[in-house]
């Protein structure tokens, strides 16, 4: 691979690639503040953002009902071993196809999928999608840090690093994928693929006495309160493109990694399998593009009203043995100790004339009475968007007490969650077909993996002829 004829090999200069990223950023400015105040509240951070609203004596309470729905769709839905299953097209297929549906669980187990589904689901939850990439033989980047897992690796997409065709509901029938990332230097220089083309990027910055481009895109996977990058981190702002090309069959998909605004340092053409190595999963259904409004986003107004409301109250209730007061100047008392002790009810203080006419306590507002039928209804307002309620969480089952009455209230439950698990379904199947498209793709001819019985021991070897598959259509379902 000579990335410094990569035009004539690929077709196209970096710039159109740069070209594309740029509108595809623009396309993604809307919701990127969205995402990060979301964040920012989820993390506890909530007065940090809105202090402006309260005095600096105020009480500052955080029901944090964005939390609250986050996890609770989180271990509700997302957290769990989902299997799934490969359907035979025929009588003669069932030994193939049993051995795939092992071969399947154990791919996923060995990818520790339980705990990507999880943390994935979770940023589904907070910002309506979450993301995997599937790589194979230590193709990604900065990616998991045992390679022994073997050919087929995954890891979780951070949302804000990546970027989708604006311009297109369905992802995977969008022009490019990127994927933009803040890598520490030392850890490209750790990867093979890119190596020796980072130390010829290192001694071109030497030579012409220029400092290579720092990570500049401070907002990538950052947060309010997150660490900002530093020169001193050596890090460089490393952007990894899915990008198809029109050929004469149809299209290709070439991966291409690049840093400091257009400097190739690998890339692939014509990737195999010919698709899109990144899968989403949504929390909602999208309308217009394939990013979509979260539920919390719906609820964030209702949960900003429910802390002001709880601020109010907590500090009215809080100050209320700390009324503020006036104190006569004739009093003969100190004011700066009276400031200090004037609270202490077994402090003795000796005053010049009536105490009745020297000091007087101003009383706090009285907040209306109907706050409480405010704050519930917004309380149930979040609840009925959401589908999260007592009953979903489990702390209240009213008057049922049957078996009969607890499964049908379960049913009811669920209802909420229907797209959702479809969704979750539909996220699994695919990622479940693009790891069998990859060794359908790539794959040896004899690929073995261990049975296990279900104490957890080998009893058998099990060996699949990918080259014979290839040729043969397979449904996965769960």
């Amino acid at each position: 691979m000579d990335c410094k004829n990569y035009k004539e090999e690929l077709g196209y200069s970096s710039n159109v690639l740069l070209n594309l990223f740029t509108k595809f950023k623009s396309g993604r400015t809307k919701y990127e503040n969205m995402w990060r105040l979301i964040q920012a509240v989820y993390d506890g951070q909530f007065w940090d953002l809105y202090s402006k609203y309260a005095p600096n004596f105020a009480i500052k309470p955080d029901t944090n009902m964005v939390s609250y729905t986050v996890d609770n769709y989180t271990n509700s839905l997302y957290v769990g071993k989902y299997t799934p299953i490969v359907f035979p097209r025929s009588k003669m297929d069932s030994p193939t196809t049993m051995s795939i549906n092992e071969f399947l669980e154990y791919t996923l187990d060995k990818l520790g999928f339980v705990n990507l589904q999880k943390d994935i689901g979770e940023s589904a939850a907070k910002f309506n999608l979450g993301a995997i990439e599937v790589g194979w033989k230590s193709e990604i980047i900065n990616g998991p840090e045992s390679k022994f897992i073997g050919q087929i690796e995954a890891k979780q997409i951070d949302v804000m690093n990546l970027y989708l065709d604006p311009s297109v509901k369905d992802y995977l029938k969008g022009r490019a994928i990127f994927v933009e990332e803040s890598v520490p230097i030392i850890e490209i220089l750790n990867e093979p693929l890119l190596r020796e083309r980072m130390k010829e990027f290192l001694e071109r910055a030497k030579e012409t006495q220029q400092p290579f481009n720092i990570s500049t895109n401070t907002e990538t996977a950052t947060y309010l309160g997150a660490k900002q990058t530093t020169s001193e981190d050596e890090s460089v702002r490393l952007v990894t493109c899915y990008y198809k090309k029109n050929t004469e069959m149809g299209y290709r998909i070439d991966k291409v990694w690049m840093i400091d605004n257009g400097f190739i340092l690998a890339y692939k053409k014509g990737i195999k399998p010919n698709t899109f190595p990144i899968r989403v999963l949504y929390c909602r259904n999208t309308s217009k593009d394939p990013y979509g409004i979260p539920v919390t986003k719906l609820i964030l107004n209702d949960a900003i009203t429910i802390n002001l409301i709880d601020c109010a109250d907590a500090t009215v209730i809080g100050n209320s043995s700390t009324r503020p007061k006036v104190l006569s100047r004739d009093s003969g008392i100190n004011e700066k100790l009276f400031a200090q002790e004037g609270d202490n009810p077994r402090r003795l203080w000796v005053c010049n004339g009536n105490p009745d006419n020297i000091l007087k306590y101003i009383d706090l507002p009285k907040l209306p009475a109907d706050r409480y039928m405010l704050r519930q209804n917004l309380m149930n307002g979040i609840a009925m968007v959401t589908g999260v309620d007592s009953v979903y969480t489990g702390r209240d089952t009213n008057s049922i007490q049957t078996t009969g009455g607890m499964d049908l209230l379960n049913q009811r439950i669920g209802m909420s969650d229907n797209s959702r698990i479809l969704n979750l379904q539909k996220f699994i199947i695919s990622v479940s077909e693009l790891i069998m498209e990859y060794y359908l793709s790539n794959g040896d001819k004899n690929t073995s993996i261990p049975s296990q019985s279900q104490d957890g021991f080998v009893n058998d070897i099990i060996s699949i002829d990918f080259e014979d598959l290839r040729n043969n259509d397979i449904i996965v379902r769960l």
